[in-house]
Parts: C-alpha cells; structure tokens; sequence
C-alpha cells in the first residue's frame, strides 16, 4: 500500500508513474543521509514500533493511540497530521522557504515524503528542473525526519518545545545540510563530491543576501544561511 502511494504522489507532481523498483532505489537517493535513507526505508516497512503494531500486545494496546489526537497513531499521523505543536509548524516553515523558488507549494502528502528521492519536477514547457528538484528533495526529507525526532523526544523525554524552539530546530537543520553541501563541493571529495554548478542550482534565491556572495561561494569559510525570517 505504501508503494502505492508513493507512486500516486510522485505522478502528481511529476507527471510519471514510477516502478516499485525505482521507489525502492531511491530510498537510497545520494541526496539524502544516511539517517534518513535508513527512516524512509523502515518507513515505507510500516517497521516502526508505531499504532497498529501495539494491537498485537496485550495490555499495552493503548500505546497505540496518539495521546493528543485520541486516533491510531501511523507515520503518516506522525508527519502530517498530529495536532501536537511540530508537524504543522515545520511543514509551514518548508512553504515559507520553497515560495523563494517561485513554485507552487502544497504541503507533501505521505507518499510524497516516502518518494522525495525519485520526485523530479519540470516547468510549464516541460525543462527538468534539476536543482529545484533537489531542493525539494533535501527540504522534504530533512523536514520529515526532523518532524519524526520531535516526536521521538516528545513520547520518551516528555520533552515538548516551544515555537521558536522549533524554528531554531529546523532552521539549524536546513542551514547543517546546506554547510554539507558546499564542503561535497571539494573536489578532493572526487567520486562523492557534487559540482558546483548543481550546488548554486540547488540553494539559488534561498541564501541570505545571494546578491552580495562571492562568485566562488561555495569554496567560501564562513556562515551561510537560509533566507528564512
């Protein structure tokens, strides 16, 4: 079922049904880190520890309910659901950013976030758009992970932030994704490193202040940030 979802998600936006075999290679996407190729993965498993799988238990069948909610909790709850203070925030803080790009923005469904490493976008006369596909991609897929972490810290930590708490969260998340990518651009990196040129593509109109960095930024020691207020 999951597969196809994330089938029907990637049409949508794409235009391009994908094989399973495709889905399940790009859960693996080089755009993505370790951590979140291995979330997505267990993900798409429905192998978290989540809802449904609590039923099976007998005397822990509560564990299975979404305390804020009153519902069964599933990882599609978890990401773009759940009334708790994190989901919607974060999900309003990656449309804030993407609307930089000057494309349309629609929060990600779940199968969406299951498929981000295969969604490739295009403009109206049909051009792949290369580095807004890749951003796309690193914006869901840290996003979604950081919604997952937040809600890990909430049900064993009891540990429950504030709005700007979270701000801070997801803006340190984006801006730790955006330093990885100018270091890849090493060349001494050599099979793993990324070109330049897909770099600038990938992070054009949402860096502060563009219009004054170096040509050469990405070579550049210093702080960079993304252009969310």
């Amino acid at each position: 079922m999951n597969l196809e979802r994330t089938g029907e998600a990637v049409y949508s936006l794409s235009g391009k049904y994908p094989t399973d075999h495709r889905i399940w290679i790009s859960l693996k996407h080089k755009d993505l880190s370790k951590k979140i190729q291995y979330f997505l993965w267990t993900a798409m498993h429905d192998g978290y520890k989540i809802g449904k799988y609590w039923r099976k238990i007998p005397g822990y069948e509560d564990r299975g309910i979404c305390q804020f909610c009153n519902t069964e909790e599933s990882m599609e709850h978890i990401l773009t659901q759940c009334l708790v203070l994190g989901q919607e925030h974060i999900w309003g803080l990656a449309g804030s950013l993407w609307q930089y790009k000057a494309l349309p923005w629609s929060k990600p469904v779940f199968g969406e976030i299951l498929g981000c490493g295969i969604v490739n976008l295009q403009n109206e006369e049909g051009k792949y758009l290369k580095g807004e596909s890749r951003f796309r991609r690193i914006l869901v897929s840290e996003s979604a992970y950081l919604i997952w972490k937040l809600r890990n810290d909430q049900i064993i930590n009891g540990r429950y932030l504030s709005l700007s708490e979270i701000q801070n969260k997801w803006r340190n998340t984006i801006n730790a994704r955006l330093e990885i990518d100018r270091l890849s651009s090493n060349p001494e990196f050599k099979s793993k490193s990324n070109s330049v040129q897909l770099i600038k593509q990938t992070w054009k109109k949402v860096i502060d202040c563009e219009e004054n960095l170096p040509k050469e930024w990405t070579r550049e020691t210093g702080v960079l940030s993304a252009g969310i207020g």
